[in-house]
């Protein structure tokens, strides 16, 4: 280690002396024609996710040139790579211990250094990037062969560099959902932190589930889990246990007690929120791998109109109540698990009461929005109330705001939808305001249909100056090869058909207005098929080619439907159309059901 000190300090002198003329440096030379004499440096007291890092390193940069670097605490008189602390140097962060990262080359050797453990991570996927890798997808069954795209480089070299990069968005949350089976989470999480995002937010039954593979996978990462989601309140105060005892624990609706899995518990009767609290609290003492729990009411959920909840003023204010009263009992607990809360469907206004630890988190939901446009665009009445109500939460909110974003909506059954600019403007001004987080899906039956919008966004939270033009332009070419212009002229169509022409939000005039666009999307495809030129963009375009008859299929009965034809032809068509998607079901392109279904 003191070796390695003065080598270093002896570097960053002569990289001082040379900044003037750092331009001319020459480039490092990695591996000649599939041998190297690199070393990865890393400190024999590692951490096992600086050890992941040097072995993700050693792994890929093998795939590329052919070359097995070694792994030392040690490097001799080779050259080297260092990883981790051992490179010692400088990362200062945006935000108190965030995934910060410099890469840097001094001389012969390169080092790599995150803020913490997991930023070191990141730099070494970020260095791959850099020589060619891209990591499209999860390695799931429908992406098998065509997950990532490592370049074949038996002689690498690496220009100058010296960048530290640090993140636009504190939390970059992925929402897997129930779509990885128990043995797949292995390859769910490889995919999201080389992504460079730095949490899992699952149901909590999920998590029970699949505990043991989730906890080691994210332990390797250093990543953060989030559990909880909409079976929260009736998973601490079960309706079958409580019920029967205690009606009165329980909302009203229409006059009567309710026992159904979407009204609210009765949040205004205090025994019944000291034994939901209670009940959580127990958990979590038995789960201290949980960085975060999420405290959500079921999706579509009813509040209850008895008059001791109607004193407590609107559901934003019961529910503010609820959280508050929930993290003091965390805290006094001894815990050290955060709350997280969500603003959402009738609870996405702020509450007047703000008295919220600052721990406390809110996922902020959109679901209403309107994707065609800017959320607080003047042209879209919800999108300037979601607007107004996305800045009440950033002035005012004493904890973290996360957008939970609906870019890979799974209600637009995977309609192709393709917008990477406006994703990257939505992360700047998210920031802009004061949200400090970003959330996503990332379903597993459509990932191909949906792989620009999960690939943008995962760049658009990390990197401050994301060109999104570019980046898709790069894009297009590493998987579409020479079809990438076609394609490119097929996403705008095809989106514009979807957004306009199909998704309720943002639907505007007839279908049959979207026919002569329909007609384009289908040459421009056809286009795209021919031209593909390389074996991953005949598989990608291969797989795609049915989705001009999917646009034209569900354009079909939605216009049959505005018309009030017959309900024997619009059944006829409809089934048609399901025939169709589910032809498709879970092959990269098709994930649920389809649309006007």
């Amino acid at each position: 280690m003191g070796g390695f000190r003065m080598r270093t300090i002896v570097c960053v002198v002569l990289l001082a002396c040379l900044l003037g003329v750092a331009a001319f440096a020459a480039p490092i030379r990695l591996s000649d024609n599939g041998r190297s004499d690199y070393v990865i440096l890393l400190a024999a007291d590692a951490n096992a996710t600086e050890r992941f890092a040097a072995d993700e390193l050693q792994k890929y940069v093998q795939k590329i040139t052919g070359a097995r670097l070694p792994i030392r605490p040690e490097s001799g008189a080779s050259p080297f790579v260092a990883v981790g602390k051992i490179a010692d140097l400088d990362v200062p962060s945006r935000y108190e211990g965030d995934d910060s990262f410099r890469i840097r080359t001094e001389g012969a050797n390169i080092a790599i250094r995150g803020a913490i453990p997991r930023g070191t991570l990141y730099g070494v996927y970020d260095l791959l990037e850099r020589l060619g890798c891209w990591f499209f997808s999860p390695d799931i069954r429908a992406m098998k062969g065509h997950s990532e795209y490592v370049p074949s480089k038996p002689t690498l070299t690496v220009e100058p560099i010296d960048i530290l990069e640090q993140p636009l968005m504190k939390y970059r949350k992925r929402d897997p959902g129930s779509y990885y089976c128990p043995k797949s989470w292995d390859v769910a999480i490889d995919w999201i932190a080389k992504s460079r995002a730095n949490t899992i937010a699952i149901n909590a039954s999920i998590y029970d589930d699949c505990r043991e593979q989730i906890t080691t996978e994210l332990a390797k990462r250093g990543m953060w889990l989030e559990i909880g989601k909409h079976e929260t309140m009736h998973r601490f105060l079960p309706i079958k246990r409580y019920f029967p005892e205690h009606p009165d624990w329980f909302g009203m609706a229409d006059g009567k007690r309710a026992n159904d899995s979407v009204t609210v518990f009765e949040t205004a009767n205090s025994e019944a929120v000291s034994t939901f609290t209670a009940n959580l609290i127990g958990y979590l003492k038995t789960r201290p791998d949980v960085d975060v729990y999420q405290i959500w009411p079921p999706d579509g959920a009813r509040w209850s109109d008895s008059p001791e909840s109607r004193r407590l003023g609107s559901p934003s204010e019961r529910m503010a109540l609820l959280v508050q009263h929930v993290q003091k009992a965390v805290k006094a607990a001894g815990l050290k698990t955060r709350i997280a809360t969500i603003a959402y469907q009738r609870i996405i206004a702020p509450p007047k009461n703000m008295a919220f630890d600052k721990d406390t988190i809110v996922d902020f939901c959109p679901i209403s929005r309107d994707y065609s446009m800017p959320l607080g665009d003047a042209r879209s009445a919800e999108n300037v109330r979601l607007g107004n109500a996305l800045l009440g939460w950033t002035k005012n909110f004493p904890g973290d705001v996360v957008d939970y974003s609906y870019y890979a909506k799974g209600s637009w059954s995977s309609l192709p939808v393709v917008e990477p600019e406006q994703i990257a403007s939505d992360c700047k001004y998210w920031a802009k305001i004061g949200v400090v987080g970003t959330d996503i899906y990332c379903q597993t039956g459509d990932w191909l249909a949906r792989e620009v919008h999960h690939l943008a966004f995962a760049k658009a939270s990390w990197d401050t100056e994301f060109d999104a033009a570019e980046w898709y332009d790069q894009y297009l070419k590493t998987r579409f090869g020479g079809a990438a212009d076609a394609m490119k002229r097929y996403h705008v169509l095809a989106t514009q058909i979807s957004l306009k022409g199909l998704i309720p939000q943002s639907c505007q005039g007839q279908p049959r207005d979207y026919y002569a666009q329909l007609a384009e999307a289908r040459e421009a495809m056809a286009e795209a098929v021919s031209k593909a030129d390389t074996p991953e963009a005949r598989w990608a375009t291969k797989l795609l080619a049915w989705q001009p008859d999917y646009l034209a299929a569900a354009l079909e009965v939605r216009q049959l439907e505005v018309d009030r034809k017959p309900m024997t032809e619009i059944t006829a068509a409809r089934a048609k159309l399901t025939e169709l998607f589910n032809s498709h079901l879970n092959d990269g392109t098709a994930n649920g059901k389809p649309v006007n279904r």
